[in-house]
């Protein structure tokens, strides 16, 4: 891990040529939260990252390996993992990091009257034992290969057991990761500062600066003028043109993520199966990969991108417009109707273009669409309703397992 480590940070300082004491990392949205155990989204568990370590993370090809945890085993039967942890972390309180601090983080993630949003990741744990100080014993009912995976997904991250308060109504952002909370101007910008103390040895860059910017055009161009460091996501039509820019470099790399129309299917009009599968075939999907997103990404073949562990292909919605024709006859829409079309604003990759081709697609056979752009946190509170409460019709939506596995 530690070899691991030093390589990527020697390839970060050749990439930027970190002359400078302040990283500028300009995002999408703004981050929602600083608890991990109750976030939901990846431009905040980017930020977490730094704040934050789990019990094990990944390599560059999803594989687990050790992070505060240096090793483990399962039993026999597979119902019971032993962790055993580094010595000698604390956390950037002062607080030493121990069994104890991870039987509480999962106490507290596993408490239903906390009603923590990433309870069911963890729900096949039913009890935490402390063994010795460094030391760490998970039970569960029943074999649960992805557990591991779960360990290392950002929702574990082990926080200080003194950030956060008995009744959950208090939270300080203080975990043991290389960087420690500083400041957090809403809308503005989140600074974290180094932690000279890292087990893995101080970061090369004093100090990270994560600035929301969710148009990804004002995005780009203060990447060209020098104004920040690093961007994501970058609009598909600048990557050509940054890629004979000297000053920049296009980092490109698999994803696993994939980017999908979702339906309400709680409420007409598509709670019908014969309506979405007629939405699905006005849908050239080959036609957005290569005119929104440049060719930057692949037809989805299933829920799951290929890089994800448990991924099998079960095919495509073919684009075909009298099969959607015939669809929307026998759903009793042949004359067209009027829809929503809500769309997270600079939250993936060519989201917003991706829903004007949609848009466009669907004017063929005479589907309107009226294309709504929300900000993260609007747009997140519109799908998070109860299903009787949601009245969102169709919605765009970028999904990817931080876990790396597809359970």
């Amino acid at each position: 891990l530690e070899r691991y480590r030093q390589t990527y940070r020697i390839i970060l300082e050749e990439k930027v040529k970190l002359d400078k004491t302040t990283l500028r990392y300009a995002m999408g949205p703004d981050i929602t939260t600083f608890d991990p155990h109750n976030a939901m989204d990846d431009p905040t568990f980017r930020i977490h990252k730094h704040l934050y370590d789990t019990l094990v993370e990944f390599s560059p090809h999803m594989q687990p390996i050790p992070l505060l945890a240096k090793l483990w085993e399962q039993s026999d039967d597979g119902l019971t993992w032993t962790f055993y942890l580094r010595e000698g972390v604390v956390f950037h309180d002062g607080t030493p990091f121990n069994a104890q601090a991870v039987k509480a983080n999962f106490d507290r993630l596993l408490n239903p009257e906390n009603k923590l949003r990433r309870r069911k990741l963890y729900q096949a744990i039913n009890r935490v034992e402390v063994i010795d100080d460094n030391t760490v014993r998970f039970s569960t009912a029943t074999s649960f290969a992805p557990l591991l995976n779960y360990l290392g997904h950002n929702a574990g991250s082990i926080i200080s057991p003194k950030a956060f308060s008995d009744d959950n109504k208090t939270f300080q952002p203080v975990g043991t990761g290389p960087y420690r909370f500083k400041e957090w101007q809403p809308g503005k910008r989140v600074l974290l500062e180094h932690n000279p103390g890292y087990f893995l040895g101080a970061p090369a860059v004093p100090r990270l600066e994560f600035i929301p910017i969710p148009d990804s055009e004002s995005r780009a161009n203060y990447l060209e003028q020098g104004q920040v460091d690093i961007i994501y996501p970058i609009p598909s039509d600048r990557i050509d043109p940054f890629n004979q820019n000297e000053k920049i470099e296009i980092l490109e790399k698999e994803s696993l993520r994939t980017l999908y129309l979702g339906f309400n299917l709680s409420r007409p009009p598509f709670d019908s199966a014969q309506l979405r599968k007629a939405v699905a075939a006005a849908i050239d999907t080959r036609e957005i990969l290569w005119s929104d997103l440049r060719a930057h990404g692949q037809v989805a073949t299933s829920v799951t991108a290929p890089l994800t562990f448990g991924h099998t292909p079960v095919g495509t919605y073919e684009f075909d417009l009298e099969r959607s024709l015939e669809l929307l006859s026998k759903a009793g829409k042949i004359e067209g109707f009027t829809t929503e079309l809500i769309v997270p604003r600079g939250r993936f990759f060519m989201a917003e273009s991706v829903a004007e081709s949609i848009k466009e697609s669907l004017q063929l056979v005479d589907i309107e669409v009226e294309i709504k752009l929300l900000d993260w946190a609007d747009y997140e509170k519109a799908l998070s309703r109860p299903r009787d409460e949601a009245t969102h019709q169709m919605y765009l939506f970028g999904w990817s397992p931080t876990s790396g596995d597809a359970d």
